[in-house]
């Protein structure tokens, strides 16, 4: 049985890298976080995962919103921008529509404004995440490339 990342055979560990399962090798598990020990060679031929993960979205409206708060603040733009650590330059782009903040970001504004930008009704993805013996392995892959 061969590892998943680098193709070396032997006792393999079930382990979870950026969120997929994969069969390795001791020597790789050090990537991810180790779900199980090798059981006399035995490995998980096919397991699927269902994970639900929030995804979080910006509003449509945020660039009204930001601009409608900082006035309302009687803030300039290159004030806020010192105020929460940002360039003038990205405050500007956001206002006009041309720059859609990250979350991390519009949580500052949000908290900073008084404001809104992150909206409720968050969607769930379901993604799956497999795993399976057969097949090509990360370094068949680069390998091949």
């Amino acid at each position: 049985m061969q590892c998943d990342m680098c193709g070396k055979p032997g006792s393999l560990f079930l382990v979870q890298i950026e969120g997929t399962l994969m069969n390795v090798c001791e020597g790789c598990t050090s990537f991810g976080k180790v779900i199980r020990e090798p059981v006399n060679n035995r490995i998980i031929k096919k397991q699927v995962v269902k994970e639900e993960t929030p995804v979080p979205l910006i509003k449509e409206d945020y660039a009204f919103s930001i601009k409608s708060a900082r006035e309302k603040k009687g803030l300039t733009q290159e004030l806020l921008a010192k105020k929460v650590g940002e360039k003038e330059s990205l405050i500007q782009n956001m206002e006009s529509g041309h720059f859609e903040p990250s979350i991390a970001l519009a949580k500052k504004l949000e908290k900073f404004l008084g404001i809104q930008l992150i909206d409720d009704d968050i969607p769930t993805v379901i993604s799956e995440v497999k795993t399976k013996q057969e097949g090509m392995t990360i370094a068949d892959f680069i390998k091949k490339s």
